[in-house]
């Protein structure tokens, strides 16, 4: 018996690789400003409102049950103080950020 010859056809197969070009290369790069710190800090600054949020609840809680109110309406009333002690800091932060900027553009 005849063994076979295995053998790729070598001219079956054109590869064709077009030519990269490339790019060239500055000797100096351009000035970038640093990116502001913007959506890491208000992802923080949420978090800690939130943090801030819980803790003035469970103190004024704690102050509203040691007063002898019904439980319902503690934390009820608790979670609205916290809330309203957080939306009015951001407010009188709002309107003392926008009182510093009028008065850098004077």
């Amino acid at each position: 018996m005849n063994a076979r010859r295995f053998q790729s056809p070598q001219e079956d197969y054109h590869y064709e690789y077009d030519d990269v070009k490339q790019e060239e290369t500055s000797l100096y790069q351009e000035y970038a400003p640093e990116e502001e710190l913007g959506p890491d800090l208000k992802e923080l600054l949420f978090f800690v409102n939130i943090a801030i949020f819980c803790v003035l609840t469970a103190l004024f809680s704690f102050f509203f049950l040691s007063l002898k109110f019904n439980a319902f309406l503690s934390f009820g009333a608790a979670m609205s103080v916290s809330l309203g002690i957080l939306k009015t800091y951001q407010i009188i932060q709002e309107r003392y950020k926008t009182q510093e900027t009028t008065e850098e553009d004077l």
